[in-house]
């Protein structure tokens, strides 16, 4: 059986054999069908958010003698940083070259040519790939030619930059075990480029959570389309409470449409903290006599003597609108006077962190401007006053 098959298989080359020798191109081993590909762009380096525009050229520059030349179908793919962005034939609108018979067969010598346009927002790399089917079936295309491929690279400059900022405040920085305090986080886009997305990265005493625009109480100044805008600001507003001193901190976060995220260390505006302290509340206070003698335990307390009494306490005395804090604890008199240093000794004891004070700093305030709204200036000193006596251990 193996010696009838050997002269089956040799008959069976002939035909093949002379189709091979018929085309001189073949026979000389050179393919007669050739075409090659290329790409040109209008600009390489842009603004994110610009329009470049693209010429592809493909070109059938084989053997015009050789009907193993025409091509058909013919076609280009586009990719765009990778992914498929389109497909390009003679009935493409953006065509613009010459199919001589408007047949769909690029013969030897024509040139196709299509006009396309990319927006670009981020470094891109365009690649196109050019196919032809020529008469025997080979589809013209990479690797087996690899002139049928193009790239070009397309980079953005920011022709400005990209730049925020974070704030955060709480409602209290003391707090006594079981009340609430309230966050109010503030990111601003203060560069030149939309940020999306943007969000921000809450650490309360290590635990994360991320805040954005899809957050409760989210709040924007522009509008809701999740896209941080130049002059945008987004707001938060976070209501916690805790049992233990705690550091709080906000990272902001933002992605433009090139370059890195907008976020610490190379943008360390985009940082925050507060720490909140617990305080017991209660069981020790000292006079006015003693803070006014004991000028070097204020340090501790963040105040120093010459801080101005109105500005502190966020209000408008009638003694002196100049009345300093050490003033004001050593001025005599009642009424609004003996509020004057009442007040001033318990904002230091409150302030003071080995000082068991029964209020906290932020009451302390509140319950001065109740005094001066109402008039009721002997029943808050009152209140003070007894906490100021309490003594302790300091």
């Amino acid at each position: 059986m193996k010696k009838l098959l050997r002269p089956i298989a040799v008959v069976a080359l002939i035909p093949l054999l002379a189709m091979f020798l018929a085309v001189p191109a073949l026979a000389d081993g050179i393919w007669p069908s050739s075409t090659y590909l290329t790409m040109t762009a209008s600009a390489t380096e842009v603004t994110a958010g610009e329009t470049v525009d693209l010429t592809i050229t493909e070109v059938n520059d084989g053997a015009v003698e050789s009907p193993w030349s025409d091509l058909s179908p013919v076609w280009v793919e586009v990719e765009v940083n990778g992914a498929p962005y389109m497909t390009l034939d003679q009935t493409s609108g953006s065509f613009v070259g010459t199919d001589i018979d408007a047949d769909g067969i690029m013969v030897p010598g024509e040139i196709w040519e299509w006009d396309i346009s990319v927006v670009i927002n981020v470094n891109t790399t365009i690649v196109a790939i050019g196919h032809g089917i020529d008469e025997g079936g080979w589809d013209k295309t990479p690797p087996k030619d690899p002139d049928e491929i193009a790239e070009v690279s397309i980079t953005v400059t920011n022709g400005g930059e990209s730049s925020t900022y974070l704030t955060m405040d709480a409602s209290a920085t003391q707090v006594h075990v079981g009340d609430d305090f309230t966050l109010t986080i503030h990111e601003v886009n203060d560069g030149d480029f939309d940020l999306t997305p943007a969000w921000v990265v809450l650490s309360v005493g290590g635990t994360l959570t991320t805040l954005d625009d899809t957050s409760p109480g989210f709040a924007s100044s522009i509008d809701l389309d999740a896209i941080l805008e130049p002059t945008e600001t987004w707001e938060w507003t976070v209501t916690l409470q805790t049992d233990v001193d705690v550091l709080i901190t906000a990272t902001g976060h933002g992605m433009p449409p090139s370059g890195p995220d907008v976020t610490p260390p190379e943008d360390p505006d985009e940082y925050a903290e507060v720490r909140i302290t617990v305080v017991n509340g209660g069981g020790e206070g000292f006079t006015p006599g003693f803070w006014k003698n004991h000028l070097d335990y204020w340090p501790a307390t963040g105040y120093a003597p010459g801080d101005n009494y109105d500005t502190v306490f966020g209000v408008y005395n009638t003694i002196d609108p100049n009345l300093t804090l050490e003033e004001a604890i050593n001025t005599g008199g009642g009424k609004e006077k003996a509020l004057l240093r009442h007040a001033t000794a318990a904002l230091l004891n409150a302030a003071h962190p080995d000082v068991d004070y029964e209020y906290l700093e932020a009451e302390i305030i509140s319950m001065v401007q109740d005094a001066y709204s109402s008039g009721d200036f002997n029943g808050i000193k009152d209140l003070f006053e007894v906490q100021n006596e309490l003594g302790g251990d300091i």
